[in-house]
């Protein structure tokens, strides 16, 4: 495994077959333009069948073809060349994690709260109080709030990974996160707002609008209208719907800013993430 500045690792493998070198050379190549310096993202290389290169053959009589021998396959699967891929396969696997480690995010939070407690009360009160100022922008308002919204939830992750560490929170870095990559902080805030206004538009499919103007305008709907059918079941409509967008955002917006990844890619990530970890942030609900 080599490091580089993005710690995401790309796989590459080469010489499954001894007498195909191609990916070896490319390897070399690449490896030898950044001698000397650090590489724009880590590599995990996996070098294949090297007894065979050693002779310029496919593979030798004895050995297995490298490219039958991974999980799933049907021959070979008491080889030792089989037990070495399924290895790599699992240590290559996105991380799925446990329930148990759901319901351990709380007191973690609680734990990185307390290493500093007056500079996480500083940046949420600051947080709260500009939001709500922009938000009151007269038809702006509402659309920047918006698509800030990614770009701050970098600033609060900036703010958990400082405090983990021991680090003390200032409110200089509440706007950390508009410092990286802040163009595509701000693709993914239309997105974002794209989203949300698609949400309130599901939503007036069964109220009429009522719970979009709400959340609009701030101005409350009378007591009828909140006790009506139609407005639980937009109610529901928004909650389903806003499930989807914070899985698309739960990841994203700290993966475009600290690995590099591309708006399209993040998102795609962060909602399997979520659905790979589904029990996980289950019984993280439940417990909080």
């Amino acid at each position: 495994h080599l490091s580089g500045r993005r710690s995401t690792p790309l796989f590459v493998s080469v010489l499954l077959h001894g007498n195909e070198d191609s990916g070896v050379v490319a390897l070399q190549s690449v490896l030898r333009a950044y001698a000397g310096r650090r590489l724009p993202r880590a590599l995990s290389i996996l070098i294949g069948n090297v007894t065979a290169a050693r002779v310029g053959m496919r593979r030798l009589d004895q050995q297995p073809d490298y490219n039958r021998v991974w999980p799933g396959a049907i021959a070979h699967t008491d080889s030792p060349e089989h037990a070495t891929m399924s290895e790599v396969h699992r240590l290559m696997q996105a991380r799925v994690l446990t329930p148990v480690h759901g319901a351990r995010w709380l007191p973690l939070g609680w734990r990185i709260f307390k290493a500093a407690p007056v500079g996480w009360i500083a940046m949420v009160f600051a947080y709260v109080f500009l939001m709500t100022l922009v938000s009151i922008l007269p038809v702006v308002g509402v659309v920047a709030a918006m698509m800030l919204v990614p770009g701050f939830s970098v600033s609060f992750m900036a703010a958990s990974r400082a405090a983990s560490r021991g680090s003390d929170i200032g409110l200089a870095i509440l706007f950390s996160g508009f410092r990286e990559r802040p163009q595509l902080q701000l693709a993914l805030g239309a997105l974002y707002l794209a989203l949300m206004l698609a949400m309130l538009g599901l939503s007036a499919l069964a109220d009429d609008g009522v719970l979009a103007r709400w959340l609009a305008t701030g101005r409350r709907p009378d007591i009828e209208a909140l006790k009506s059918d139609a407005f639980l079941g937009a109610l529901a409509l928004a909650a389903l719907a806003y499930s989807q967008v914070m899985m698309l955002f739960w990841f994203s917006p700290v993966l475009v800013a600290w690995h590099g990844t591309g708006v399209a890619k993040a998102l795609f990530f962060s909602y399997v993430a979520m659905l790979m970890n589904w029990r996980a942030f289950l019984a993280y609900g439940v417990v909080a």
